[in-house]
């Protein structure tokens, strides 16, 4: 899955989300920032999968970025885990 996400500064609550069918902890989904936030510009509620700015973006020093997202069920196997990735592409203007 990939996002497009045109921001104006000092804006931005994004979500991702995931759907899964199965009951109980199976269904519960953790998010986390995979890639693409050396600048710890971004924060992602691993519950919700909301994303916000958690630092200031400066469009003249970086206007473009690429985050990856990753949604993982909580199977109390962790072997038997499954996640999945999104691509968060984000232009400043």
């Amino acid at each position: 899955m990939q996002l497009v996400l045109i921001l104006a500064p000092s804006t931005v609550h994004v979500f991702v989300m995931s759907i899964f069918v199965f009951p109980g902890v199976n269904g519960d989904i953790v998010y986390s920032i995979l890639t693409g936030d050396q600048g710890g510009h971004f924060v992602i509620d691993p519950d919700t999968g909301i994303i916000s700015v958690g630092e200031a973006l400066d469009r003249e020093t970086h206007p473009y970025y690429r985050v990856e997202i990753k949604a993982t069920d909580q199977a109390r196997d962790p072997v038997k885990r499954l996640s999945g990735t999104a691509v968060v592409n984000s232009l400043l203007f």
